[in-house]
């Protein structure tokens, strides 16, 4: 029985195991929808929040009203502590393993929390909590200083060839090299934004997505940022690897992620009049992309695109009004 919770995931040619994780439903972590008429939705439909991506859309966000609350998720919460770093290449959780290895076959009826402690204590002469809020202010003040410093790319600035600007579109940032370096930094201290805006940055500067930029953004997805795997596929669509693109887009919606739909809709708009020689003969192109999903991509695409799996009396149905309308291609 296939495995539900993960998924292999291929992205231009390497595979990759993405677990299948959910976002937060919390209120700080998502937004109330509004429709195009402009009214709020209720809170039953309430959409991930959008975190921005550089000052340029800060400012969009605080003409919204939506600012503090986003800055709140990205510099407070999203923050994975195992991976502050204490010194070096020591992290907290190698902090911890070493305050358990310290009190290991003492007679001690501390526990667990109270031997970070003391073990913190006798190294940093302070508590473990005292010790991981420094650590954790001062990456999130590292990362508004690295953030101040991206740059917007609008559509006729980016240097993708013009069909593929609307589909990276919202996608792209720039800056200079030592702004990137800081960024992917942070990523490796546990900060799940710059994860995601290290990788972006990545793809800008050099024009395309890498290994280490996807597995940035797989990583944080892994730590529930909301625009990574969309992101992930709308940047392989970019780069023609369709069946990745829908690959991270169905995970995306599994993932309540529900403008990954419009990633699919984009992919079978590439696709249009396209077909493919296959031994079975000539086929639509995105057929071919569908043909080729395992079993777990088939029930996330069973489930959010029933109208791609007719039935065999649909498929007679249409043959039929097909005839009867007079086509010559039944």
């Amino acid at each position: 029985m296939p495995d539900q919770n993960s998924y292999r995931l291929t992205a231009l040619g390497d595979t990759y195991a993405v677990r299948r994780v959910y976002l937060n439903k919390e209120e700080h972590f998502t937004e109330a929808n509004t429709w195009p008429s402009g009214s709020r939705a209720s809170d039953k439909y309430r959409r991930p929040r959008l975190l921005p991506i550089s000052p340029f859309e800060v400012e969009a966000l605080s003409l919204k009203g939506n600012l503090d609350a986003a800055i709140w998720v990205t510099d407070t919460l999203s923050l994975v502590v195992d991976e502050l770093r204490v010194s070096g290449i020591e992290t907290v959780k190698d902090l911890r393993a070493k305050a358990l290895e310290y009190f290991e076959g003492r007679d001690s009826k501390l526990s667990k929390n109270q031997k970070y402690d003391s073990y913190t204590r006798k190294r940093f002469g302070k508590s473990h909590s005292d010790l991981v809020d420094q650590l954790r202010g001062q990456v999130i003040e590292r990362f508004k200083a690295a953030f101040d410093d991206i740059l917007y790319v609008p559509e006729m600035e980016s240097w993708r060839q013009p069909h593929l600007r609307d589909i990276v579109a919202g996608y792209e940032i720039a800056a200079a090299r030592k702004v990137v370096a800081e960024m992917v930094d942070l990523a490796g201290s546990g900060h799940v934004h710059s994860q995601y805006l290290a990788a972006l940055l990545l793809c800008f500067t050099q024009q395309g997505l890498t290994k280490q930029s996807i597995k940035l953004l797989l990583q944080a997805h892994d730590n529930k940022h909301p625009q990574a795997l969309d992101a992930l596929g709308r940047l392989l669509l970019a780069q023609d690897d369709y069946v990745g693109a829908v690959q991270a887009a169905l995970i995306a919606m599994q993932g309540q992620y529900p403008e990954a739909k419009r990633t699919i809709e984009l992919v079978q708009q590439a696709l249009t009049m396209a077909v493919l020689e296959t031994p079975r003969g000539i086929v639509p192109a995105f057929a071919a992309v569908l043909s080729v999903l395992d079993s777990n991509y088939l029930e996330l695409a069973r489930k959010y695109f029933p109208d791609w799996f007719p039935s065999e009396e649909d498929r007679a149905k249409a043959f039929f009004r097909r005839l009867a309308g007079g086509s010559r291609h039944v």
